[in-house]
């Protein structure tokens, strides 16, 4: 989403980055301005909407370290600081030829897992920009034209096109566009290529129409060409409507195993071999782990968090405490999952004024700002993943807490209300 450019709002050089946002410390004596916080926005007449902002992020994406390696050991040093639930942000293009000899399962899924969680973070972009198109939609607010093409597109990238009518259409896409679960793209890879063994120009084992008359496995240049085509084949594939139902299901009652869960229901993916279903558990019982939802990317620097327990009213949380500006910068960035019952408390140094946004936040969080009693004074709820609109409230405070979307409403907090650190 794109950043407001506020004349006349005057803020401190603190900018401290909150749980994929930035926690930025508002004083009206400071000389520093908005415009030159971010002095490029000065350049633009048209400020561009927070969809609109995030259109242009998925369009024009950032650099990214994609390689070709010539060796399974070059690759195996790529990957070499991976874990069970961090990858590097490392995107292989197209294994070596000696991977059928030299390679193996875990590294295997370690290149697959990167890839797809690639291709989620644009699909987090993609529901991002749908939630504020449709929050417009049911204010009887005018997209732009830039919001209606983008949106158009989705309709015809993910098989809305139905829908006759654009809330129908909105809704289907609202279903349809969620994350891929790892752990399902990489047993599906391993049956296709038997662990990177054989068939590599089609990874996913996508089949369709080659031509008019043949109907065959799809060929792709690359395995990034392949991923992102298997990405909208699994949010867009009518035949996979149960399995799209079945994945929301499972995410909504808070599982870190979903990928594992939902292969049961993939028999419609490959409807030519009834035995597919029981191919993917196999495979799955080969890689001897499962890999978590919560899987992600290693941050370029590790930062950790000391962990505690609060309370609010008979409610209680188990919190990170972001105290050091490295741990603000950071907060809840490029996490794709934050679970029920926790949190993450950022504490400023004094009272403050305080204005937040959502840069590289993937999910959606509800925000309630505390004063030096540890009183409640202000609530967000249900702010949208990768907003960089600035929020926060007027009068001074001493630090927030970012929960997950729905806690407040769930556990009824309100303004007033005590924290018990």
């Amino acid at each position: 989403m794109k950043r407001k450019v506020i004349l006349g709002v005057l803020i401190c050089v603190v900018a401290m980055s909150i749980v994929g946002g930035t926690f930025l410390c508002l004083n009206q004596k400071s000389s520093r301005t908005v415009q030159q916080f971010e002095p490029e926005m000065q350049k633009s007449v048209s400020v561009p909407t927070p969809a609109e902002f995030l259109i242009d992020r998925i369009t024009h994406p950032a650099s990214e370290t994609v390689i070709r390696p010539h060796t399974t050991a070059e690759l195996r040093a790529w990957f070499s600081e991976a874990t069970e639930d961090k990858l590097p942000r490392i995107f292989v293009d197209k294994l070596p030829d000696d991977f059928a000899e030299q390679g193996d399962k875990n590294l295997f899924a370690q290149v697959i897992g990167a890839l797809i969680l690639r291709e989620n973070e644009n699909i987090l972009k993609e529901r991002a920009i749908l939630t504020l198109l449709r929050q417009k939609q049911q204010k009887g607010e005018t997209w732009t034209t830039k919001e209606s093409e983008f949106f158009n597109q989705l309709v015809a990238k993910y098989d809305a096109k139905s829908r006759k009518v654009p809330t129908a259409q909105m809704a289907d896409l609202i279903a349809k566009v969620d994350c891929i679960p790892p752990m399902t793209a990489v047993i599906q890879a391993a049956e296709a290529t038997d662990w990177g063994k054989n068939h590599l120009d089609s990874p996913y084992d996508q089949i369709g129409w080659l031509d008019r008359k043949t109907y065959d496995r799809i060929p792709f240049d690359s395995l990034t060409e392949a991923t992102a085509a298997y990405a909208r084949e699994m949010n867009g594939m009518p035949p996979l409507d149960y399995w799209r139902i079945s994945r929301a299901n499972l995410n909504s009652r808070d599982y870190t195993d979903v990928g594992y869960r939902v292969l049961r229901w993939l028999g419609d993916y490959k409807m030519e071999d009834p035995d597919y279903t029981d191919k993917l558990h196999l495979r799955a019982a080969e890689l001897g782990y499962e890999i978590p939802d919560t899987i992600g990317f290693l941050p370029q620097n590790p930062i950790t968090f000391d962990k505690g327990e609060i309370a609010i009213n008979h409610h209680s949380y188990t919190v990170e405490e972001a105290r050091t500006r490295e741990q603000r910068l950071r907060g809840l960035m490029f996490r794709t999952h934050v679970p029920e019952r926790t949190g993450m408390v950022f504490w400023g140094d004094k009272p403050q004024q305080i204005a937040i946004w959502m840069k590289n936040t993937f999910v959606p969080l509800d925000i309630v700002f505390f004063d030096e009693n540890h009183t409640i004074v202000h609530i967000l709820e249900n702010v949208a993943p990768l907003d960089e609109t600035p929020h926060g409230p007027e009068k001074l405070t001493l630090g927030f807490i970012e929960f997950p979307a729905g806690t407040v409403q769930k556990d009824s907090l309100k303004i007033g209300d005590k924290i018990k650190f």
